[in-house]
């Protein structure tokens, strides 16, 4: 009785575990996917911003202290979850339209989820490689200096909350996307017209959304 009792657990268990099991590796496999698709053109855009911003504050007479610093709090800020944001949207809009129709559970699990979660990691890359990028650009030439300096006036807290600004803004992305997907299939568009109006539309929201976490934030709100 002992006996037929636990195996009927035991095998109750494995029927409950398995599907979150699956569940979790086609997440991870969805994220990882997506950071294949965005990391170079993350990658590119930080050295690109990171050396620019030093360029700039050289030229205007400051020094590559300042420099450093107006670079990571505007990375974190304003340019990361932005860029990040238009990176994945025009990188992924092809294949969230091209993709096979998904239930809501489905949708969720292996677009939105990793959109943000793949959001939140294209962000520290460009974040470091802007970082990379201002260092090879300073007039310093004291390399491990520049970033021990980055490191003394990093603020955890700001790369957590621009982190998890870049998040909210590639699932609200996926998530538009979807649903001017299902739209227009039902409308029968092209998937030219259906993909060019996810991209102005979903450009809006982000910059709709940032306008209103910038707007909180400056009243004494932090999101």
């Amino acid at each position: 009785m002992l006996k037929s009792f636990l195996i009927e657990k035991i095998s109750q268990n494995k029927t409950i575990k398995t599907p979150n099991l699956k569940g979790l590796v086609a997440l991870l496999r969805a994220v990882e996917n997506d950071g294949k698709h965005c990391a170079d053109e993350a990658l590119l855009a930080g050295v690109a911003f990171g050396s620019g911003v030093i360029q700039l504050t050289q030229n205007l007479g400051q020094t590559n202290e300042l420099g450093m610093q107006i670079l990571v709090n505007s990375s974190l800020t304003l340019v990361g979850p932005i860029a990040i944001s238009f990176i994945i949207v025009a990188r992924l809009t092809p294949a969230w339209i091209n993709q096979k129709y998904l239930s809501a559970e489905e949708n969720i699990v292996k677009i939105i989820i990793p959109a943000g979660l793949g959001g939140s990691l294209l962000n520290l890359y460009l974040f470091w490689a802007a970082v990379l990028g201002g260092v090879l650009m300073s007039t310093r030439r004291d390399f491990a200096g520049e970033f021990r300096d980055v490191l003394d006036y990093l603020q955890p807290i700001s790369l957590a909350h621009s982190c998890l600004e870049t998040s909210i803004y590639t699932s609200m992305a996926a998530t538009w996307a979807l649903v001017e997907t299902a739209k227009g299939r039902k409308a029968g568009k092209d998937k030219e017209l259906v993909t060019s109006s996810i991209l102005v539309h979903t450009f809006a929201i982000i910059m709709l959304l940032k306008i209103l976490i910038q707007f909180i934030s400056q009243h004494g709100l932090r999101i």
